[in-house]
């Protein structure tokens, strides 16, 4: 079958042929020598004794202060944080239940899960593996009823998603009688067939995107809630390249994304990955820091105190260290570079004098970076966040939702009146890490995520009461829950998950200049603002940020964002197939090595 003529004059399908019958046979001599990631103490270009400032004490700035420590043993870091406990949007809350003697249960609210994901989620654990501290984790498996069945609500009914475990012929049913699939067959089959993006294209958002390859209704149906879910972001205004990078790569080079992974499927590769991804999973693999046997079977994963027992675990591990200080309660006012090779930090505590830095590590979110005095940089201004409301519900009686499995998404399609309360999905929390691991009490545990985008532009918010009745509305109408929680917990997160939307690696590349000329290096930034908002991926940028300042003291931790990223082909035992860069602009990768 002749799928269409690229810009290359070979059809799709027979250029796909081609590369699959030659794939095995293919001599390497194309991929030059390459090297490992910078070792830190073979590439060091600081002194042992500088002194780092390291701007906010959430999940990025504490790993950020330990992974300097690592690199410098004998450096000085201080930690300024505004809040009077460090952790940010991590928070882990226990709660009594009423009427018993001991009984107690743990909510989340923020991050409710950690995911194992390659890399981000190989260095996490990593990390964990590296704290003194051992901590006691809880882990829902690959084949677990959370990790099998997740479902979507569409239009009034809860729909559940081809998973593991489920008969082909139950799943080719679904596909095709319920409603929250429609256009599902269509807009797959005629993808091939779909003209590529034009080359001047630098971004789009990501229904358009996924509009144009499939068809709106998977955008609208299925992916919106995907979103909802991880970015409680409008898929209309998030951005495509900085979210679906993969995706967003496999058109252009295949200029279809079905061509794309049918290649990879006849040829037995995992997804293509960016060569720096690469590089840090050979340096897991290499020095045993990643059990992949283990992993692998890893859905999702938390601690017997929740989430915040990571944060706790670093900042005592570096509470620890004597050359290392914590500054809580103190919020960073100014932020100006000397004349002699140092940035002064100025705070807002009247009788702590300005503090020189030889370097500053800003883990703020950008917004707030932007609001500081000495920072100029306004394209940092321009990346929003989303605000959501976390309602917590605890029921004595068990598995009380009727239904097992990770929670539902609620798409940007549903009807106003089947979600009025402006609800982004419902986590069946007590399902995923099983409450005798957690909690002293056995029960239903559910949380009920409100707001995001939907909230975007008001000028208030739902009272934490409001809230609570909120969600209770929603799991009446949604689950038919109608018997009153034992304890509900509400709390509102301004401004909590930043919204990657359309230029965003743009928006980037202008801040990193703009920081550039007025630091020269000395202020780098990192953090959830910048190339993902998950757990992982802010200590992911921790581990870049600090292997930056020791190995190129230039860096302002948004270097990538000048260029387009090299991508690899992969084989499954993490062997090199090919290279490709997304464009002529992007680099090479001719000092990589398999």
């Amino acid at each position: 079958m002749i799928l269409r003529l690229r810009r290359h004059g070979r059809p799709a399908l027979l250029r796909l042929c081609s590369r699959t019958c030659s794939a095995s046979t293919r001599p390497y001599s194309h991929i030059a020598s390459w090297t490992q990631l910078p070792d830190p103490k073979q590439h060091k270009q600081l002194d042992d004794h500088t002194d780092i400032g390291v701007l906010g004490g959430g999940i990025t700035g504490l790993a950020t202060s330990w992974y300097i420590l690592r690199h410098l043993p004998n450096a000085k870091v201080t930690l300024y944080e505004a809040d009077a406990r460090p952790g940010g949007w991590i928070q882990s809350k226990r709660a009594d239940i009423p009427g018993s003697v001991d009984g107690s249960v743990v909510f989340e609210i923020g991050p409710h899960s950690l995911r194992p994901s390659i890399p981000n989620g190989m260095l996490l654990v990593d990390l964990m593996k590296k704290l003194p501290s051992q901590l006691n984790v809880l882990v829902a498996k690959q084949s677990s009823t959370a990790a099998r069945n997740r479902y979507i609500y569409y239009p009034d009914r809860i729909n559940r998603m081809p998973g593991p475990g489920q008969q082909a012929s139950d799943i080719l049913y679904s596909l095709w009688t319920s409603p929250v699939f429609e256009g599902l067959f269509a807009g797959v089959l005629g993808e091939p067939f779909r003209p590529a993006r034009q080359p001047e294209l630098d971004d789009e958002s990501v229904r358009s995107f996924i509009s144009r390859r499939f068809s709106p209704h998977i955008a609208d149906n299925i992916v919106s809630a995907l979103f909802h879910g991880i970015f409680a972001g409008d898929i209309d205004q998030l951005s495509v390249k900085s979210l679906l990078p993969s995706l967003w790569h496999t058109e252009h080079k295949y200029g279809s994304i079905a061509v794309g992974l049918l290649e990879r499927l006849l040829l037995k590769e995992r997804s293509p990955m960016k060569a720096e991804d690469l590089l840090l999973v050979q340096q897991l693999k290499k020095h045993g820091m990643w059990d992949s046997s283990v992993l692998a079977d890893w859905s999702v994963f938390s601690f017997s105190g929740g989430i915040e027992s990571l944060v706790a675990d670093l900042r005592s591990t570096i509470s620890a260290n004597p050359n290392c200080r914590i500054r809580l309660g103190t919020r960073v006012v100014g932020i100006k570079q000397t004349d002699t090779d140092s940035v002064t930090v100025t705070t807002n505590e009247p009788n702590l004098p300005p503090n020189n830095h030889d370097y500053v590590i800003s883990t703020l979110p950008a917004q707030a970076l932007a609001k500081i005095d000495g920072v100029n940089a306004p394209s940092l201004s321009d990346i929003p966040s989303a605000t959501v409301m976390v309602v917590n519900l605890y029921y004595e009686q068990p598995k009380v939702h009727g239904r097992e499995g990770f929670g539902y998404l609620i798409p940007r399609s549903v009807p106003f009146d089947q979600n009025p309360e402006c609800a982004l999905g419902v986590i069946f929390y007590s399902d995923i890490i099983k409450s005798e691991d957690m909690d002293r009490v056995h029960g239903t545990k559910l949380t009920v995520m409100l707001g995001g985008h939907w909230w975007d532009g008001r000028s208030g918010y739902p009272t934490e009461e409001e809230a609570k009745q909120m969600a209770k509305s929603v799991l009446s109408r949604h689950l038919g829950i109608t018997v009153e929680p034992t304890v509900t917990m509400a709390h509102l997160l301004r401004d909590c998950i930043p919204q990657f939307t359309v230029g965003h690696q743009r928006r980037l590349e202008v801040a990193s200049t703009d920081i550039y000329r007025d630091f020269k290096g000395r202020l780098k930034v990192a953090g959830a603002s910048y190339y993902g908002a998950g757990v992982a991926d802010c200590i992911r940028a921790a581990h870049d940020v600090s292997l930056k300042l020791v190995t190129d003291t230039a860096a302002t931790g948004l270097d990538e964002s000048g260029h387009e990223p090299t991508w690899v082909r992969v084989n499954q035992d993490w062997s090199v197939v090919d290279e490709s860069s997304s464009n002529s602009r992007g680099p090479s990768i001719s000092n990589i090595t398999p």
